[in-house]
């Protein structure tokens, strides 16, 4: 399997983990999980697709990387209330 596909399949199933999190799971505590590991699997994706680039894109994926770790954060805030 290429990487380009395996990328594919990483951003799909991340994206469909923080969508299923916010609409369809009911329980708070479970969503914040679920949400927690769809921004943990973006991460990776992430850092896996951008790994070789120009600074200008480097710096771009730091900023996605600032607003995951803030997402994790506020979602580990929201569990542990």
């Amino acid at each position: 399997m290429s990487k380009a596909r395996r990328i594919l399949i990483w951003t799909i199933t991340a994206v469909m983990l923080l969508l299923f999190s916010e609409i369809w799971i009911k329980n708070e505590a479970i969503s914040h999980v679920v949400s927690i590991i769809g921004s943990l699997v973006m991460m990776r994706v992430f850092m896996k697709a951008f790994k070789d680039e120009s600074k200008k894109v480097t710096f771009w994926v730091t900023i996605a990387m600032a607003a995951f770790m803030v997402d994790i954060l506020l979602n580990l805030i929201l569990l542990s209330i």
